[in-house]
């Protein structure tokens, strides 16, 4: 009931006045979620960002770049680790924003599928999610993975349906994954419908 007193609030005043609400909002990634375009301060480098990811200008197929990007995400143990070697073996196409640390890929499937992995945002910039995944959408993507928490409403709205569900396992675990702060989630598979 505190965290929807404290959106309550944000949403009447632009402030928050819980702060260990506030990070623990920010940590897992729902901040974001709770904020409507209003909002989301539309400063120039939002602009930018949004400019570029609506008309699809992206940085391709930089792989060390963009691995190292991964790299330094937050949460990082949520994507699943690569090499170049992989990603060129695999044929996959990787997209980045210019200037910014902020991007996704593409990974051909045996079914005929584009499965949008990697997707990051290493900035401050909020609110760019929408775009980049209809973005991802217009280049082809048309399957996703992801643990089950947060994102599962937000790809649901974006028209990625679940077709499978595997249950965690430990010996798939990531090497740095944080039980205590995310549990042992499942792993939800979608697809865009059509």
């Amino acid at each position: 009931m505190e965290i929807l007193n404290e959106i309550k609030f944000y949403k009447q005043t632009g402030k928050l006045y819980n702060n260990t609400i506030r990070e623990a909002l920010l940590q897992h990634g729902l901040f974001e979620c709770f904020m409507t375009e209003n909002d989301i301060t539309n400063s120039p480098e939002r602009i930018d960002v949004l400019n570029k990811i609506n008309n699809d200008q992206y940085i391709r197929n930089d792989y060390e770049s963009f691995l190292q990007e991964i790299g330094k995400n937050k949460r990082s143990s949520f994507l699943t680790p690569y090499t170049v070697d992989e990603f060129k073996n695999a044929g996959v196409q990787t997209f980045q924003v210019p200037g910014y640390e902020i991007g996704f890929a593409l990974k051909p499937m045996p079914e005929g599928d584009n499965d949008i992995i990697s997707v990051h945002n290493n900035t401050n910039i909020h609110g760019i999610g929408d775009a980049l995944i209809d973005s991802a959408k217009r280049l082809g993507g048309t399957t996703l993975d992801h643990f089950d928490g947060f994102l599962s409403d937000f790809y649901n709205k974006k028209g990625f349906k679940e077709y499978d569900r595997w249950k965690w396992d430990d010996q798939y675990a990531p090497t740095d994954w944080d039980y205590e702060k995310y549990g042992k989630p499942d792993v939800i598979l979608r697809r865009l419908q059509k």
